[in-house]
């Protein structure tokens, strides 16, 4: 595959200027090297280790996944796909790291994942010693900690900054319209909250999957070392491979739209109770209807009307929102 490309000395300027508004993936070369814990990753996996337990908050458990070895790393479903290939359980975050770093050498073991780890919660004090520059602090940090995981590809409907503190990660990125070629499982039974696809990137079975090989044409594919940063934009699908048996990475994830906003699955999800099933006449009216006042021309669709007449298809203000949320759950009887 084509590589991520590479840039370095980026600032908020030049991010917020270039990168940003381009929407596709970049590697920033170095950008967190002035953190502290990426400088205690490089003098040993021991230094990050007590670095990072100075921080843990006390009484408190991470949430951790763990894995059989027969699995190789990848979290995924089970035969069935009515279920998991894993388990989960909750330790202390020290006993974790001192776990992970005794045992990194061991290849042929069980994986331990814990995953998405809000540092303020968790970790106090860890974002105002290695702040990321490029956003604003509002945007909480995450911290993801393991040996060698095999993150299934998958999509986020945000932005994503990922840090790489310790270790090293190849990721492989798919842009959004590659969706039919990655085969998506169910968008409401996935492993992590969010759709994987059900083709493997490492044993890949074009039999079963043939569009597969459209998907890895329009592939790119890059490699992450401790003080690296990569830009992952919205709805990029996202394979990542641990590759080390001691792995940290601190990730941030925002979306422009902001908080107050329903998850567009929501419409997904109603969509397929009352429009995927209608005759095909219907649907193609419904088709129209959601073009004009969605996808296509929404301001051109009510611009005969006085903006006191637009109700719920003119600017969403608050009010706006709270009476489509009110009919939204009118109409489907919640």
């Amino acid at each position: 595959m084509r590589p991520i490309p590479v840039v370095t000395g980026v600032d908020r300027a030049r991010f917020d200027a270039d990168i940003l508004p381009a929407g596709q993936p970049v590697i920033m070369k170095g950008l967190v090297n002035d953190w502290p814990a990426v400088a205690r990753a490089r003098q040993s996996d021991a230094a990050v280790r007590d670095y990072l337990k100075a921080f843990a908050a006390p009484g408190k458990t991470v949430p951790v996944s763990v894995l059989p070895p027969l699995f190789k790393g990848r979290f995924f479903y089970n035969d069935e796909v009515d279920g998991y290939n894993f388990t989960t359980d909750t330790r202390p975050l020290a006993a974790l790291l001192d776990w992970l770093v005794e045992n990194r050498e061991r290849e042929d073991f069980v994986t331990i994942y814990a995953q998405s780890i809000i540092l303020k919660d968790y970790m106090p004090g860890f974002e105002d010693e290695n702040r990321l520059s490029l956003l604003d602090t509002s945007f909480g940090p995450r911290m993801w900690i393991g040996n060698r995981v095999r993150t299934q590809t998958h999509f986020d409907p945000s932005h994503n900054i990922a840090c790489l503190v310790a270790g090293r990660r190849r990721f492989t990125l798919f842009p959004p319209d590659q969706i039919d070629n990655l085969y998506p499982g169910p968008f409401d039974f996935a492993p992590g909250g969010v759709p994987v696809s059900m083709a493997s990137l490492e044993d890949p079975d074009f039999e079963r999957f043939p569009r597969l090989k459209d998907a890895l044409d329009a592939g790119l594919q890059g490699d992450l070392e401790p003080g690296d940063a990569l830009f992952v934009p919205y709805a990029w699908w996202h394979h990542v491979q641990s590759r080390e048996g001691f792995n940290i990475l601190v990730n941030y994830w925002w979306n422009e739209a902001g908080s107050d906003w329903l998850s567009p699955n929501t419409a997904l999800y109603a969509a397929i109770l009352t429009l995927r099933d209608l005759p095909p006449a219907q649907k193609q009216v419904w088709r129209h209807i959601l073009d004009r006042y969605v996808f296509d021309a929404p301001d051109e669709a009510v611009a005969h009307l006085p903006d006191s007449g637009k109700h719920g298809f003119g600017r969403i203000t608050h009010a706006v929102r709270d009476k489509l949320r009110a009919l939204i759950k009118g109409s489907l009887r919640l």
